[in-house]
C-alpha cells in the first residue's frame, strides 16, 4: 500500500466484523536499540520497509540451536525446550520473543518453558552481541527454532496457467510499486544475477530445497521472458520493435542512429545490473559478517509421508526475492 494507513476488515470472535485503520510504522521506529554500523555497511544497506506489526501464530516455539555463551545458555535454556510465556504473557511466535529482547536490553525477563513433562520459570537478560562490525541489536542468543514434529504441511499442485498468471500479477505489482513515488519499494530493493544465485544457493541448503527451487524458477523464468520482450534495442523486444519500424517505413534504420541507441541502452542496462549487484554483494557480506549472529530461522523436524519440509517460510522467501 502507498498510503500511511491501511484499512483492515477483521472477523473478531464475539464481535463479528470489525473495520480498523492501521498506521504503518517504519522499521526504524520499531527498533529498540541503536544500531552501530560501519560506513560501508550503511552504504550497501537497502532502505528499510514499513510494516504494520502483524505476525502469524507459529506454536509451539521449540528451541533448535543456541549460541555458545549467550544469555539463553546462561539462563539455563536448552535445545528442545518449548517456550510458553514471556513475563506471564503467552507467546504466539518467536518474533515476539526476539522483539522484546531487542527492545529491552539489560532488563530481566521471566521465561516459562516446558521441558519434557516439567514446566520451568527461568530468568534471562538480553544483551548486545560482542562482535565488531555487526548490527548491534540485543538478543537472547537463540540461533534457531524448529517446527513441531506433528505439524502437517500439505503440497499444493496449482495448474500451469495459474502459476503463470500469479507470477505476472506479482511482476505487475512489483513494477508498479517501484514506479510509484509514494511506495517504499525502489530500485535498491531489486536483485541481479548475484542476488538470484545467492537465493538459489540458500534454497538448495534447506531440506527439500529443490521444491522451493522449482517454485522460484517459475517466478524467475516468467520474469525473464516478460522483461526480454520490453522494447529496448538490446533485448529481443527491441529487435522486434525495430523490425516493425523498418517494415512500416520500408527502409532500414540509419546505422549511426541504431549504434547510438543500442550503445546507450546497453550502457544503461549494464549500469543498472552493477547498481543492484552492489547491494546484492552487500547483503552477502553483511550476512556472512553477522555469522554466527544471524537472524533466527525456522528449521523443520522430520516429517513423514508426502509432507513438505521447508527450511524457511514462503513469506520470508518472497521478501528476500523482492
Amino acid at each position: 500500500s502507498e498510503g500511511e494507513t491501511i484499512p483492515f476488515k477483521v472477523d473478531r470472535p464475539g464481535e463479528g466484523t470489525v473495520e480498523l485503520i492501521v498506521t504503518k510504522l517504519r522499521e526504524e521506529e520499531t527498533l529498540g536499540a541503536e544500531e552501530k554500523r560501519s560506513w560501508w555497511s550503511k552504504a550497501v544497506e537497502r532502505p528499510r520497509l514499513r510494516k504494520v506489526g502483524i505476525g502469524p501464530e507459529a506454536t509451539p516455539i521449540i528451541v533448535a540451536a543456541l549460541r555458545e555463551h549467550g544469555p539463553a545458555v546462561e539462563a539455563g535454556i536448552e535445545e528442545g525446550d518449548e517456550i510458553l510465556e514471556l513475563n506471564g504473557e503467552k507467546l504466539y511466535n518467536s518474533g515476539m520473543l526476539d522483539q522484546y529482547a531487542s527492545e529491552n536490553p539489560g532488563v530481566p525477563m521471566t521465561i516459562s518453558i516446558r521441558r519434557g513433562e516439567e514446566t520451568l520459570l527461568l530468568e534471562a537478560v538480553s544483551r548486545m552481541p560482542e562482535k565488531p562490525g555487526t548490527v548491534e541489536q540485543a538478543e537472547l542468543g537463540i540461533a534457531q527454532f524448529r517446527v513441531d514434529p506433528s505439524t502437517e504441511v500439505l503440497i499444493e499442485h496449482p495448474p500451469v496457467h495459474l502459476q503463470i498468471s500469479k507470477t505476472l500479477r506479482t511482476m505487475a505489482n512489483t513494477i508498479g510499486a517501484v514506479a510509484s513515488p509514494r511506495s517504499d519499494i525502489g530500485f535498491r530493493h531489486l536483485s541481479g544475477p548475484v542476488g538470484i544465485m545467492d537465493l538459489y544457493y540458500r534454497l538448495f541448503k534447506s531440506p527439500d530445497g529443490w521444491r522451493l527451487v522449482l517454485w522460484f524458477s517459475v517466478l524467475l523464468n516468467v520474469n525473464l521472458a516478460v522483461l526480454n520482450m520490453l522494447p529496448l534495442p538490446v533485448l529481443d523486444g527491441g529487435h522486434i520493435t525495430m523490425a516493425l519500424i523498418e517494415g512500416a517505413f520500408r527502409r532500414p534504420i540509419n546505422v549511426r542512429v541504431l549504434e547510438f541507441v543500442q550503445t546507450a541502452c546497453a550502457l544503461l542496462l549494464i549500469s543498472f545490473m552493477l547498481f543492484v549487484t552492489f547491494f546484492d554483494t552487500g547483503d552477502i557480506l553483511r550476512r556472512n559478517q553477522r555469522e554466527p549472529y544471524r537472524e533466527p530461522q525456522f528449521l523443520p523436524s522430520e516429517l513423514g509421508g508426502d509432507n513438505v519440509k521447508v527450511g524457511c517460510t514462503p513469506a520470508a522467501i518472497v521478501r528476500e526475492a523482492v
